[in-house]
């Protein structure tokens, strides 16, 4: 029975997949797939008089993916944003065998410009170059100390060191003719443990100045970009009109089993006890044999409506450093680079901690939504024909509290929380009895940053090849 109730998940996700790429097919930014997150999402993204940036909401923007064992898409416990630094602090830049010969060939016969660049620029500063200093940077020499020094001070532009140090200048400007190749490769090291340190320090530590968000008046969270405006979140989650719906039928009903119609289609034979469970006023669960017979059949309908999408992405690395956090190009050629050691130079991720095969591509650890497509919580209707109606009538009260959970995945409403029963409607000419269930009505206010809207599913983003 394993397969079959396997078969039914697929087409029921199946369905809803093919209903939200057609009715989003202009806003996806990717293929649309159903997430199982009952917890919901914080859709206030922004709140209050200052207009802060929902934490809540920000953290689960920033959420790895999992994919559960029966394959179904889901959110995990991780941050995005902490991962991402986990693996910049198992890079590093390597330089090549190759590219380390050409430095020593160039810098033997050019060792009297680089000896006249290192005395001019321990003169200009008053200082010499200690073992601590050198330890910065790449290779961690006097030399590789002040290419990482020129980038990070003047953009590795000679045009903009100060007429102060003249003397630097001049002897910096005969070594790069004199070594042309070693300075660009010197270079170029220089500006990657710039730009990996950059990304690290503000991805640690988010404030205003590198393009954090705040969330509150001192504190901050990182950066995310082309996040909708609060009103269209508002707007799109109220438009009705925007919904998906699935409808279910069920017939040939046994002691073990059913056949399953999803939306017209082919039937599917399905374990009764797997199919639906059901909880009514805290009760224990039980399955729909308590209502049906070999005669009964049961029309279910379900409704997400407001369907709205909420896109992200994490703020890029600005050039020079100072704002953004993530830079897909030092994870792109760490990833391509793993393992090959000082067979080229570039960004390459050392150690075992983060495997490639388990943690880049479709599917893997290295993930997140991209764009979360939520609604209201969904109501379901179930029409009962032929079956032992008093008992539905008897169960169902109205107003009484209702757990309902599809497949033994999806849950109808949230974790936290009941749904409701809305309406009880007998017609005994045709023999059925509807029930319809909602969310609960609100008693009281929630604060508008605790208030959450269903997750119906995604787009997922598997960098670095994948974003």
């Amino acid at each position: 029975m394993a397969s079959d109730i396997t078969e039914a998940q697929k087409a029921f996700m199946g369905e809803i997949e093919d209903k939200v790429n057609q009715l989003l097919s202009s806003k996806l930014d990717g293929k649309f797939q159903m997430v199982n997150y009952p917890s919901g999402f914080n859709w206030s993204v922004q709140f209050g008089p200052n207009n802060y940036y929902n934490q809540k909401a920000l953290n689960e923007i920033d959420l790895t993916t999992d994919i559960a064992s029966n394959d179904i898409l889901t959110l995990g416990s991780s941050n995005f944003s902490n991962l991402y630094n986990q693996i910049l602090n198992t890079t590093t830049y390597v330089i090549s065998e190759a590219d380390n010969k050409i430095i020593q060939q160039e810098e033997q016969t050019a060792s009297s410009q680089i000896s006249s660049v290192i005395t001019e620029w321990e003169t200009g500063m008053g200082a010499p170059i200690t073992d601590e200093m050198m330890k910065e940077a790449i290779p961690p020499t006097k030399l590789g100390y002040i290419e990482m020094q020129v980038q990070e001070k003047w953009d590795g532009d000679i045009r903009k060191i100060p007429n102060s140090l003249a003397g630097f200048k001049n002897a910096y400007q005969s070594y790069q003719v004199a070594a042309s190749q070693s300075n660009t490769i010197l270079s170029r090291s220089a500006q990657a443990g710039i730009q990996l340190k950059a990304s690290m320090t503000n991805t640690e530590n988010a404030e205003t100045t590198n393009g954090g968000m705040q969330t509150g008046a001192s504190t901050y969270y990182v950066g995310f970009g082309g996040i909708p405006a609060q009103n269209m979140i508002n707007s799109g989650l109220q438009t009705e009109s925007n919904k998906v719906s699935v409808s279910l039928f069920l017939s040939e009903f046994s002691s073990t089993e059913s056949k399953l119609n999803i939306s017209g289609k082919a039937g599917i034979r399905v374990p009764i006890m797997s199919f639906m469970s059901i909880s009514l006023g805290g009760s224990a669960e039980y399955d729909l044999s308590k209502y049906t017979s070999s005669s009964s059949s049961l029309d279910i309908a379900i409704n997400y409506p407001g369907i709205t999408t909420i896109g992200s992405a994490p703020s890029n690395l600005s050039k020079e450093g100072k704002t953004g956090w993530y830079d897909n190009q030092i994870l792109k050629e760490a990833v391509a680079n793993a393992g090959k050691g000082t067979s080229v130079t570039g960004f390459q991720i050392q150690g075992s901690e983060f495997p490639i095969p388990d943690y880049f591509g479709p599917g893997k650890e290295f993930s997140r939504l991209k764009t979360f497509v939520i609604s209201q919580e969904p109501t379901i209707s179930m029409t009962f024909k032929d079956a032992n109606n008093d008992k539905v009538k008897s169960d169902f009260k109205q107003n009484a509290s209702a757990k309902v959970k599809l497949f033994g995945l999806f849950d109808i409403g949230s974790v936290s929380e009941s749904y409701e029963v809305h309406n009880i409607d007998e017609n005994t000419q045709e023999g059925t009895v509807t029930v319809t269930l909602g969310p609960p009505k609100s008693i009281g206010t929630t604060p508008a940053q605790d208030s959450t809207a269903y997750v119906v599913g995604g787009v997922a983003s598997y960098p670095p090849n994948s974003i």
